[in-house]
């Protein structure tokens, strides 16, 4: 055989071996290493970094370790979640999520005609199936799932990603119904460039989403610079800090996005929470985010996590608001503690001189009876018990920060103004976002 057969023979082996590494390469297992996040396409870390940019940039990232079909992923820098990832010849087989070392979840992928079709979720006794379909070229289309209701978990309706290929980047759309909740875009090596949030609560006036990161990358997709944006106005995100322009509003976003939003996308969003609260271990652990510098009077002022840091609900961690006018003399001989809070209100003016916030309740001959419910005319009871009837009851125009003050006793009523209210109760408000 001439030199030159040999030299073809062995060009043709090389290009063979290099289209097979090249097509296999999307099933074989990661390379050791740090990287931003798991892309939602090719179901594989991207994103390449270094430690200072992620302890400069994002307040999680990942880190990989692969021993031959094997990846342990380590959720940085807490390293208390983690993922084991086994490899099979199509791509990932399965995946287990441990929290502090116990077992969170797990999920089992199915493939037919080298097409991934079906991921099988067992998480915490329910289980469930998500679905995905391709198009000719064997791309992600499509994922549905409906998830069960899970106790501590905010029920959801069944919701689906749509996934959507340009020349240069792929746009993922999350929608519960015909609702567009999320929008992702990706490059093509699936990291993300950008991610909006939309509000589709029954005021929204826009379908437009006034919540968004952008990711801003140097040519070879290096991530240079995080940039949040809240109602048109952009800054960079720190995840560190309190974000100055956040209020209530913004956590309106959330509610239709349980399950899907992680805790490090809603710091990169919001910015860092005025306090918060990270109990309990494995798969009891709880994460509680509160954002309130002052008492919002019953809206949302947190969020809450899973122990993997998977958003499940929305808290209001003000205590009702249920506050009298500070300034009013109050009477209760069986006091066991009182509380302040500073609300914008609704305030309730009752006989042009005692101002109450909307929700709390004022004892009336039929049982307690919330102010903003109450009418002139109507029958309350005075400090002595006695009834008497309301002159005027007027709602006051939101204005500036006013001080409140509630009193606990063990009769449940106190005194104040000259009538007779119901106290407060030790708890916390509706924990939902609805």
């Amino acid at each position: 055989m001439t030199p030159r057969i040999w030299l073809s023979i062995a060009t043709f082996a090389l290009c063979v071996g290099f289209a097979s590494a090249t097509s296999a390469a999307p099933n074989t297992p990661p390379a050791d290493g740090l990287y931003e996040s798991w892309s939602p396409i090719s179901r594989r870390p991207v994103g390449r970094l270094s430690e200072a940019t992620a302890k400069k940039l994002l307040p999680r990232w990942l880190s990989v370790r692969t021993r031959g079909q094997v990846s342990v992923v380590s959720f940085m820098p807490a390293n208390r979640v983690r993922w084991q990832v086994n490899w099979g010849p199509q791509g990932i087989a399965s995946k287990t999520t441990t929290v502090d070392g116990e077992r969170f979840s797990t999920s089992r992928f199915i493939y037919r005609e080298g097409r991934i079709r079906e991921k099988q979720v067992e998480l915490l006794g329910k289980r469930w199936s998500v679905h995905y379909r391709s198009d000719a070229k064997g791309r992600l289309i499509d994922r549905r799932e409906t998830p069960p209701r899970k106790r501590g978990y905010r029920a959801i309706a069944p919701f689906r990603w749509t996934v959507h290929w340009a020349a240069k980047k792929v746009v993922i759309e999350r929608l519960v119904g015909p609702l567009l909740t999320r929008r992702d875009t990706l490059d093509r090596e699936g990291r993300t460039l950008l991610v909006e949030l939309v509000f589709v609560g029954r005021d929204a006036k826009h379908k437009r989403p006034s919540m968004s990161l952008r990711f801003l990358r140097d040519r070879s997709g290096r991530l240079l610079r995080v940039v949040r944006r809240l109602d048109g106005l952009s800054r960079t995100a720190d995840p560190f800090k309190p974000e100055p322009a956040f209020a209530p509003r913004h956590l309106r976003y959330f509610p239709h996005n349980a399950l899907t939003v992680e805790r490090h996308e809603a710091l990169l969003l919001l910015g860092a929470p005025r306090t918060a609260s990270d109990v309990g271990r494995g798969v009891k652990r709880r994460i509680t985010d509160h954002y309130a510098p002052t008492c919002w009077l019953n809206q949302p002022s947190g969020l809450r996590y899973d122990a993997a840091g998977l958003l499940v609900d929305g808290v209001v961690s003000c205590i009702c608001g249920l506050c009298v006018d500070a300034r009013l003399p109050i009477r209760a001989s069986d006091q066991t503690g009182v509380d302040r809070h500073w609300t914008r209100g609704p305030w309730i003016r009752l006989d042009g001189r005692i101002d109450v916030t909307a929700d709390h309740r004022v004892i009336t001959p039929n049982g307690p009876r919330r102010a903003d419910q109450l009418r002139a005319g109507d029958l309350v009871l005075d400090a002595d018990g006695k009834p008497h009837r309301l002159r005027s009851v007027l709602r006051l125009p939101i204005g500036p920060l006013r001080l409140g003050r509630n009193v606990r006793t063990s009769s449940g009523v106190f005194r104040a103004g000259g009538l007779l209210f119901e106290s407060e109760k030790p708890r916390l408000c509706a924990p939902t976002l609805r």
